[in-house]
């Protein structure tokens, strides 16, 4: 066994040369250290140091050697069963793949930090669970999903009172930052404030770089110009002690922005300069190509670690069912030898049989497999050529016509109508286009997805719409799953329903009803019952005559959408009396009744 002092003598070494940023020298310290991990008493203190290792790599922008370091260490801890670790790993994983843009995995990895711990309440796993939990909020508000990341943040604020507030500072920095998205800004702003007297005491130089910068966007959005430059100033000084690139990026977009606004267009061309100089430095396609060779390495070596595994255990048995046949023909060849040998051939046989049709079956699956990841790369393939490609246009074409206008001070009224209709229907398309995504980037999608769109498409129309009340009744206390088709279908009915709601039935109130409707059938196994998914949208508004108005394209397309997956749309309205729209669709269940 490696001696303790000669383990101590490289960690200190480590420690220090972790301060001088060097980063090769840090790789080769890390190769010196792993030996020592097979030491439960030294494994702490290596874990400690790699975990120190993953978070210097993040504050160089150096995302794919974060992640690589990130994959070894939970390759170690599981040797010890420590699920602690684990979760704190995957939750750093989580957060580089953030910072790298690609919110997708930053979602998965944050979940799996969730699901390896242990559901209990004490302290430690509570804040372990809060952990990962701001970073599956932190991916959604970056994503474009801030009221979905506002329903993480909240479970987390559950937590209290046992844990202190001092110790989840962080969520208070993540729901500061998801109001600010959704364009709450008081809230916004009492949430970071409270953040920032949280922290100050913590003398994190990166965390109140984040805060401060995130005060000067509220300052932004608040048009108080100058207090945003001031909370940017702030921002720019803690960033530099703290050396984080990626802040940086953040500071100069949004501060660009506000000299935009105060006509300042030297100091907007400095610091829009600066941020394609960040931009260059942090994202380039090698480096995401590295990332992905990295992932794909990382998993494929566990697979074949599963396999070889997988293969002893199959020649273990294979030779223990050959002792156990000699054993049996050596016995029985002392009474009927001839007999025995006839039936030795038999088993034979019937064993090699099954081993046939268990490599027909392995190898049926294994193309059942590479058929299925063909077709998801192929759909997560397409869905980001939509998204980089067809949305970077739309956004340029919303940012040209703004530029139209703003041009065009002097121009005549009907024009400036014109280009605003036609940045309006642009920014329409674009939802369109996120939520069709959205329901791509998907195998399933859950009552739990449907349900958080649902409330997101909601909450922007309550903004919008500031003089009618909207209330949403979720009735279901199971979860189950649609195809993509499904889902994009069933909410596209409702959206429709809400935006003719909105537009047409002069209403004081809109209420969205999600519901079960059990049709019990005592022939038919409770595991197996089909039951309806019923959704009521329903207003007060003035109603119509069914018998005597004419059914236009939207509500056409209502009941084609809901044909198109055996479903049915039931619209019920009377004059003065407002309208419901009812939709009802199959679903399996496992509920108890």
């Amino acid at each position: 066994m490696r001696s303790q002092s000669e383990f101590e003598t490289i960690l200190k070494k480590a420690k220090e040369n972790l301060k001088n940023n060097n980063e090769d020298s840090i790789i080769n310290y890390l190769e010196k250290l792993k030996p020592y991990s097979k030491s439960k008493n030294q494994y702490n203190d290596y874990i400690r140091y790699l975990i120190n290792t993953i978070h210097f790599f993040d504050t160089k922008g150096s995302f794919e050697k974060s992640i690589k370091v990130a994959q070894e260490g939970i390759d170690i801890a599981e040797r010890y069963n420590d699920s602690t670790i684990i979760s704190e790993i995957l939750a750093d994983m989580s957060h580089s793949y953030r910072l790298f843009q690609d919110y997708k995995k930053a979602i998965v990895y944050g979940k799996k930090a969730v699901e390896v711990l242990p559901d209990n309440e004490e302290k430690e796993n509570l804040l372990l669970k809060a952990n990962a939990l701001n970073m599956i909020a932190a991916a959604h508000t970056e994503k474009g999903y801030p009221d979905s990341a506002i329903v993480f943040q909240k479970k987390v604020l559950d937590f209290l009172p046992k844990v202190d507030s001092f110790d989840i500072k962080n969520t208070f920095v993540n729901i500061g930052y998801a109001f600010m998205e959704t364009n709450r800004l008081p809230e916004a702003k009492l949430y970071t404030e409270t953040s920032l007297k949280l922290y100050r005491p913590t003398k994190s130089d990166y965390a109140m770089a984040s805060i401060f910068t995130n005060l000067g966007m509220y300052g932004r959005r608040a048009k108080d110009h100058k207090y945003s430059l001031q909370m940017f100033d702030s921002a720019i000084y803690y960033a530099k002690k703290s050396k984080y690139i990626e802040t940086f990026e953040w500071i100069y977009e949004e501060r660009a922005q506000v000299y935009q606004a105060l006509n300042n267009y030297k100091k907007v061309s400095e610091d829009l300069n600066n941020l394609l100089i960040i931009k260059d430095s942090m994202f380039t396609k090698q480096r995401d190509k590295n990332a992905q060779e990295i992932e794909a390495v990382y998993q494929t070596a566990k697979k074949e670690k599963q396999i070889l595994k997988q293969r002893e255990e199959l020649l273990a048995q294979k030779l223990a069912i050959k002792n156990r046949t000699v054993y049996t023909i050596l016995l029985a060849s002392l009474l009927v030898i001839f007999g025995v040998s006839f039936f030795a051939i038999y088993k034979r046989n019937q064993l090699k049989r099954k081993q046939l049709q268990k490599e027909i079956d392995l190898k049926d699956a294994l193309a059942k497999i590479k058929t299925q990841n063909r077709l998801q790369e192929q759909r997560l393939r397409i869905s980001r050529d939509l998204h980089d490609n067809i949305g970077s246009q739309l956004t340029f074409i919303i940012s040209s016509i703004d530029n139209l206008k703003f041009l065009s001070k002097n121009a005549d009224v009907k024009l400036k109508d014109k280009l605003t209709n036609i940045s309006t229907f642009t920014g329409d398309t674009i939802h369109q286009l996120r939520d069709t995504i959205w329901a791509m980037n998907k195998n399933e999608i859950s009552m739990e997805d449907l349900h958080s769109r649902i409330l997101s498409f909601v909450e922007k129309a309550k903004i919008a719409t500031q003089h009618i009340e909207f209330s949403i009744n979720n009735n279901i206390h199971t979860d189950f799953s649609f195809s993509s088709v499904q889902g994009i279908n069933i909410f596209r009915v409702i959206q429709e329903a809400i935006n003719n709601a909105i537009k047409y039935a002069e209403a004081k109130t809109i209420s969205i009803d999600i519901d079960i409707d059990i049709d019990i059938d005592i022939d038919i196994d409770i595991e197996q019952q089909k039951n309806d998914l019923v959704i009521v949208v329903k207003d007060d508004g003035i109603g119509f005559s069914i018998a005597e108005v004419t059914l236009g394209n939207g509500l056409s397309n209502m009941e084609k959408r809901m044909s198109e997956i055996d479903g049915k749309v039931l619209i019920d309205s009377k004059n003065t009396l407002g309208t419901s729209v009812t939709l009802k669709i199959k679903i399996n269940t496992t509920d108890d009744v």
